[in-house]
Formats: C-alpha cells, sequence, structure tokens
C-alpha cells in the first residue's frame, strides 16, 4: 500500500470523525434542557436550539437575524457587550420578547468565542427559572403570612389577658355601683352621677367582649345553624343601624347553607360589618350581603395556602363606598386599629370579626381599592345535621 492510499484512508477517517463529531454536537444543541443561541461578532443571532424557541415563545424564523445589541432591556444588552467584549456575560430577570410578546424568568449566560486572540462572537445558554420564581415568591407569600399570624397571636394572647383582669375590675364597680344605687333614692342628686358610672362601665365591658371575640377566649355555645335563616333574622336589625339613604341588598343562595357556630357571633360579624360599610358610605350607597356554597379541591388549596380542601359556605358583605388602599388593608385586623375620627371607634370591630372567623375554623379575605368600595369574603366550614356540633 503505497502513501497515497495511507492519505486517502486517514483523510476519510477524519471526515467520518468530523461529521460524527458534528450529528453529535447538533444533537446535544437540539436536545438540551436548556435554551441556546449562537451569535456572532456583531451580536446578531445566526442560530438557536427549539428549546430557546420555546422559552421565548417565538420563531425560529423570527429570532434568527435579530440584533440582540439593540434590544430594549438594558441588562440583557450590557451582558451581550461583555460577552462581545470577551468576557462572561450573566442576566437573570422577567426578560419580556420583542419577537413573541411573551414574559418569562430567565437566567442568561454569554460566553465569547475567542480565535487567536480576536471574539468572533459567542454562545448564549439560557435558562426558564419562572417555576423557581413562582417558588420564591410563594414561599415570601407565606412567609409574611405566619409572621402575620404570629403577631396576631401575640397580640390575641396579650388582649385576652388584659381583658380577663380588665373584666374583674368592672365587674367589682358596677357590683359597688348597683349596691349604692339600691340604698339612695332615685331623686338624690349623686343617683344621676352613679347611674351615669354604671352605663361607662356596661359600655367598657361591651368592648371586653369584643377583645375576648378577638383573643378567641370568649364563651361561646356552637350548634348547627342555617346561616341563611340567622342572616334573614337580622336583616330589620341591620336595616336600623345603617342610615336611611343606603340600600340593604339580601341575596342569599338557594343551597343549604348549614355551619356550627354560636348565632351570636353572626350577629357580632355582620353588625361591626354594616356599621364600618356605613361609615365609608359618604352619602347614598348600597350595602350587599350574600351567601354561597364554595368547594375547594387539593388542586386549588396548593395555589391557595389559606384554604384547607372542603365545602365552605361563603358570607360576603361588600359596599360601594369609598375603600381602603394597601397600607390600610395590611392593618385593619389588628386591635384598636382604625381610620375613624377621634372617638368615633375602637378599632376592636374588624379585630372581632378576624377573632371569630379563626375561633370557627374560617378563612376571612378582603378585596379593596379607593373608590370602589370593599367587599369582605368569610368562609365557614359546612356542617353536616350527624356531626358533633357541641364538640368544639
Amino acid at each position: 500500500m503505497d502513501t497515497s492510499e495511507i492519505s486517502i484512508k486517514e483523510q476519510q477517517q477524519m471526515e467520518n470523525a468530523l461529521r460524527n463529531s458534528k450529528e453529535t454536537l447538533h444533537t446535544i444543541f437540539e436536545n438540551a434542557p436548556f435554551g441556546i443561541l449562537h451569535f456572532n461578532k456583531h451580536g446578531i443571532i445566526d442560530s438557536c436550539n427549539s428549546q430557546f424557541v420555546d422559552i421565548i415563545g417565538s420563531s425560529c424564523d423570527q429570532l434568527i437575524g435579530l440584533d440582540m445589541t439593540k434590544l430594549s432591556d438594558k441588562n440583557v444588552v450590557s451582558a451581550l457587550k461583555s460577552a462581545l467584549s470577551g468576557t462572561i456575560g450573566k442576566y437573570e430577570g422577567l426578560y419580556h420578547s420583542v419577537t413573541g410578546g411573551k414574559s418569562t424568568f430567565v437566567r442568561v449566560l454569554f460566553t465569547p468565542i475567542i480565535n487567536d486572540g480576536i471574539c468572533n462572537g459567542g454562545v448564549g445558554i439560557v435558562e426558564d427559572i419562572s417555576e423557581r420564581k413562582q417558588a420564591e415568591i410563594e414561599r415570601e407569600q407565606l412567609k409574611l403570612q405566619l409572621i402575620k399570624a404570629q403577631k396576631m397571636e401575640a397580640m390575641g394572647t396579650l388582649a385576652g389577658g388584659v381583658a380577663h383582669d380588665f373584666n374583674n375590675m368592672l365587674m367589682v364597680i358596677l357590683g359597688y355601683v348597683e349596691t349604692a344605687m339600691d340604698k339612695m333614692d332615685s331623686s338624690e342628686p349623686l343617683y344621676d352621677d352613679l347611674s351615669e358610672i354604671k352605663s361607662v362601665a356596661n359600655h367598657s365591658v361591651n368592648i371586653i367582649r369584643h377583645l375576648l371575640a378577638f383573643a378567641k377566649q370568649q364563651k361561646i355555645t356552637p350548634r348547627i345553624i342555617n346561616l341563611n335563616d340567622t342572616i334573614n333574622s337580622m336583616l330589620t336589625i341591620l336595616q336600623r343601624l345603617i342610615n336611611r339613604n343606603i340600600t340593604l341588598e339580601w341575596l342569599p343562595t338557594k343551597e343549604l347553607c348549614q355551619v356550627c357556630m354560636d348565632p351570636c357571633q353572626i350577629d357580632q360579624i355582620l353588625a361591626n360589618l354594616c356599621v364600618n360599610a356605613r361609615d365609608s358610605i359618604y352619602s347614598s350607597g348600597k350595602i350587599v350581603i350574600k351567601t354561597d356554597v364554595m368547594r375547594f379541591d387539593k388542586a386549588v388549596c396548593d395555589k391557595t395556602s389559606a384554604f384547607t380542601p372542603g365545602e365552605y359556605v361563603l358570607l360576603s358583605v361588600s359596599d360601594n363606598g369609598c375603600g381602603m388602599d394597601k397600607n390600610t388593608l395590611e392593618n385593619i385586623f389588628e386591635p384598636f386599629f382604625t381610620t375613624k375620627e377621634h372617638g368615633k371607634g375602637t378599632g376592636l370591630g374588624l379585630a372581632t370579626v378576624y377573632g371569630i372567623v379563626q375561633q370557627n375554623n374560617g378563612f376571612i379575605n378582603v378585596y379593596s381599592k379607593p373608590g370602589y368600595g370593599t367587599t369582605f369574603y368569610i368562609y365557614f366550614p359546612m356542617d353536616k345535621a350527624d356531626s358533633d356540633c357541641d364538640s368544639q
């Protein structure tokens, strides 16, 4: 065999090896679990894989030929120019595609290709980190919810302790006042003063009850009730609580709204929410009370950490009043927090509602916007007629 035959055979082997190498690289390029693109020394994309197309949400035809130095995202352009200057460029953030109209959280690594000391373009590695970002957001939300729950629990413990001590002292005060009033004639000048002391003390007792409700230490007698019937029996009283120029609309569901609760707690919830709604309406307006039955499965609860799977009775109270901004919404359930003028509110109404809902294993959400009113959504576990309600 002469040297020419050896040379041809070696050349064929080299060509086969090169072809196999190209096929291997192409397979890796197309089947990589992340997006890959190649750009020339001007920052123009000249090839990309299907994963990159999917991440960006565009098409290969639109992406190839795209001049990335003219992208609107300055951070992406900065990372690209770092690669074109010979150093690795990095980018992480929410990228808004200019070709596909899609927004995706991505992490990008631009690596330069240098031949003989000259940068001839580079390769971009693009990873979709949307799931990780969503998990981070949900984790942060859960953290904030936990902190708020711990804060409310601590405040409830403090409020409950103070309320019990204060209530004991008030009982002593009322006892002495009533004894003194029994020993004198109602015509005596001091009798009116004692009567005023008794009135103020009784008002203070009501405030204590609010605190105990918030602290979940209020004595209750739960029983199975039809929420619609309980609300229906309150409508006359609620109408008296609000102004005549405010319409009270009652929209009960036709489904059975059976819950295990003390009916007096429903009275407290509706009275507090309707009074707050009344105070948020400057002149004429409307308050709407609705009930419904909701069923939450595991898939829904996985997305909304506040809920657990099951059947719930929904009680909603809406108004078309002034609404609340974000900062107000974050504090509305804290005891003694109020936006009302001094002397017109104790700041315990919504704290009481929150305590009652928690005490009955329920959930409460609030949606409000300045100028568009407020809606409270309260969810109580549905109860069955054969359940042991009194065991709560």
